[in-house]
């Protein structure tokens, strides 16, 4: 699933940088505590993956191949997060100057969630 495989892709990167795990997010971005970081982080993946249903069933993002409508939809989910979400919550610099941190981030929103979501609901012509 989307979350499970971010979860473990999140651990392995923060523990190869040797930074707090998942960079110190379930710490709660909004001074929560760990319960409130870990319910930010399932009510934000939730909206994403709604959104990526949403689309694959409403537009013509639904009708492209996968790889094209996942990969605009991994890049545009990475924007929100990354250049929104993150940076009110943690101030991170948004897009990361150093280019294997930039593609180590933006990895699991193409490859985890929006090619496999895409792939998963995109419509298809029926049986004859």
């Amino acid at each position: 699933s989307c979350g499970s495989g971010f979860a473990l892709y999140g651990l392995a990167v923060s523990l190869w940088r040797g930074e707090p795990v998942l960079g110190g997010l379930l710490g709660g971005p909004l001074g929560g505590g760990i319960a409130a970081g870990g319910l930010a982080l399932i009510a934000l993946a939730a909206l994403l993956i709604a959104g990526a249903l949403w689309l694959a069933r409403h537009t013509q993002l639904g009708v492209v191949a996968a790889w094209k409508a996942g990969t605009l939809f991994g890049i545009a989910a990475y924007a929100a997060i990354y250049g929104v979400a993150l940076q009110l919550a943690l101030g991170t610099v948004f897009p990361d100057p150093d280019k294997l941190r930039l593609a180590l981030d933006l990895f699991p929103y193409i490859f985890l969630m929006g090619i496999p979501l895409f792939n998963a609901v995109r419509k298809r012509p029926p049986l004859s």
